[in-house]
């Protein structure tokens, strides 16, 4: 078998990139993550993105708009996954402690080592999914001597992967959950 810190992470992605005339740009990304700290079945995940920029200076009403030197603006949404859990917790592993012995019969002399539950499992745990939009533009002013962009963005996570609030009287480590 494994060793209880083994994990694997399989990725697979595809990206197609559209250029009309320097002036319409479009990208597609479509990726799909393998992880094995989920159980059957939550394994894989898709995490699609799309981007697109409209350079401005290329249009023909800005022949006259002597403002600018180059502008853009430029837009995107995507996703992106997060695995990052031990390994093993949609399992329930049996830990060993000889530093917590207990006595076992009459024979209070004799000790034994104790075998328990080291997490309590959840097979539902899944990936935690973040989507991210992004919108700005890009101008250059002075013979390009002068730069400046703007960006405003905004990420949102769903499905958090946090260990669920249980009681220490339960003996185990608590599970992740989503």
């Amino acid at each position: 078998g494994y060793p209880l810190d083994y994990s694997a992470l399989a990725s697979f992605f595809g990206r197609v990139n559209y250029n009309y005339k320097e002036k319409y740009l479009l990208t597609l990304v479509a990726r799909a993550d393998g992880s094995s700290n989920f159980a059957k079945g939550n394994q894989w995940g898709f995490f699609p993105s799309v981007s697109a920029g409209w350079v401005l200076t290329e249009e023909s009403f800005m022949d006259d708009v002597a403002a600018f030197d180059f502008l853009k603006l430029r837009a995107s949404w995507g996703q992106n996954g997060n695995s990052s859990i031990d390994p093993y917790q949609f399992l329930s592993i049996i830990a060993f402690n000889s530093e917590n012995n207990y006595t076992f019969g009459v024979d209070k002399a004799a000790q034994q080592s104790g075998a328990f539950p080291r997490i309590l499992p959840n097979k539902d745990i899944t990936w935690e999914t973040s989507d991210q939009i992004n919108i700005g533009f890009d101008a250059y002013f002075l013979k390009s001597r002068l730069q400046t962009a703007f960006e405003w963005y905004n990420k949102q996570t769903v499905d958090w992967l946090v260990d669920a609030p249980m009681p220490d009287i339960l003996g185990a480590e608590p599970p992740f959950v989503n």
